[in-house]
């Protein structure tokens, strides 16, 4: 009753064509499809103490919120994961606006899935950077009950793809203390849930006692190997947006140290001896005798062998 009372049809729309009018196509998977066996994994990682501190300090510094903060090193990684700076990820929102009576007391189901897009500069500062993300957000709670077939007529992509393939979830809701502590005449122990959703990849930020990271996924699409680099890029991220959040967001690091050193160091290790006592118009000279008409330079469909190469090189020496 409440959402029939304050639907407002023609600025849903508004909002909706703006955002999403010129988006064609939802932002991919950039992973590797294995298939590993089961239907669907998990990876749940808990970030240490330390960590979750100096973050939830960065957020209080800059008048941020926690879920914004780990929501937009998600929007980051997607965005370094594909190329794009226009990334396309779904999020959950509470369902349960402050100007619905009682509605932190009703029972049942008010969560809503909508599609959040984010552009992700490289010159801008992260703080500054953020703080735009806020502020999209707090706008998308005003459009937060609109059904997300209706969003989809907004869009330009097709009928047979999704709105997107990656799902961001924060979770932040308080837990009975009684409930926690274990009290009462009887008590659950070895509890697990097991969640999945309808969507390849799915990211679950929780902030209770520790702040952790649930990822669940496709193993169809997604290989555990995947999952495991993608767990320790986002403690990267996090990790470079604790320590500066003034650097720019183009300038903040993804990959782990053995990472690094493996593409900028052991990758490029391509040195390989030659001989030290001639000088390089020397072995060419040498190569040209060897073989003369073998191809040296290839260039937009034109090619010139070692013997026409030597030969011009020479004139113009000349």
């Amino acid at each position: 009753a409440w959402r029939l009372h304050h639907a407002d049809e023609a600025r849903e729309s508004a909002y909706w064509r703006a955002e999403l009018g010129d988006v064609t196509s939802p932002t991919g998977l950039p992973f590797d499809g294995v298939e590993c066996g089961a239907d669907y994994g998990e990876n749940t990682c808990v970030l240490p103490d330390t960590l979750t501190f100096r973050l939830e300090q960065t957020a209080q510094r800059n008048g941020l919120t926690l879920n914004t903060l780990i929501q937009g090193a998600w929007a980051l990684l997607l965005s370094r994961y594909t190329g794009d700076q226009d990334v396309l990820h779904g999020v959950t929102m509470a369902g349960r606006p402050l100007d619905l009576a009682n509605a932190d007391s009703m029972i049942g189901l008010f969560i809503n899935t909508l599609p959040f897009r984010i552009h992700v500069p490289s010159d801008e500062g992260v703080a500054e950077w953020l703080g735009t993300l806020q502020e999209k957000q707090a706008v998308l709670r005003e459009f937060e009950h609109t059904a997300l077939s209706a969003v989809r007529k907004y869009t330009r992509i097709p009928r047979d793809m999704p709105l997107f393939e990656t799902l961001f979830v924060f979770e932040n809701y308080p837990v009975d203390a009684a409930l926690a502590a274990g009290a009462g005449p009887f008590a659950i122990t070895h509890a697990r849930s097991i969640e999945q959703t309808n969507y390849p990849l799915t990211v679950v930020a929780a902030r209770r006692d520790h702040l952790s990271l649930q990822v669940l996924y496709d193993r169809k699409r997604i290989s555990d190997a995947s999952i495991q680099r993608l767990t320790g890029h986002f403690h990267v991220v996090l990790n470079a947006f604790a320590q500066d959040a003034a650097q720019p967001v183009g300038a903040v690091p993804h990959m782990t140290q053995s990472e690094y050193e493996q593409s900028v160091i052991g990758w490029n290790n391509t040195a390989t001896p030659y001989p030290r006592e001639h000088c390089v118009h020397a072995l060419f000279a040498e190569q040209v005798k060897r073989s003369p008409d073998a191809v040296a330079v290839r260039f937009l469909g034109d090619s010139v062998t070692y013997a026409e190469l030597n030969a011009r090189a020479n004139q113009l020496a000349r």
